[in-house]
């Protein structure tokens, strides 16, 4: 939860699937935000190769889930796990700045 945000976030320990979130997910957002009072949720899934973000509007409500894929493959370096570190914090900020 991103109070200055007001939206939620969730963080999914697998792999976006070619097909899009599982619907199971998007049913645990959509209780999320029930939850606070808000319209905007963000999925993040970890990737190999990041896709696009995209934006699913839920039928019926005025509910917007926004998915993205974050790269947790870090170039070959001495630091490798301080390289990853930044990168994700990067990617991280451009998807909050986005959310204002």
């Amino acid at each position: 939860w991103l109070p200055r945000h007001r939206t939620v976030w969730d963080t999914k320990y697998k792999l976006l699937d070619t097909n899009g979130p599982p619907v199971s997910d998007l049913y645990q957002m959509a209780a999320y935000c029930k939850a606070r009072q808000v319209t905007n949720a963000h999925l993040l899934y970890a990737a190999t190769e990041p896709q696009p973000s995209e934006t699913l509007h839920i039928a019926h409500t005025s509910l917007r889930v926004h998915v993205h894929s974050l790269s947790v493959v870090a170039p070959e370096t001495t630091d490798e796990f301080g390289v990853l570190t930044e990168k994700l914090k990067e990617q991280l900020w451009q998807i909050a700045e986005t959310s204002l």
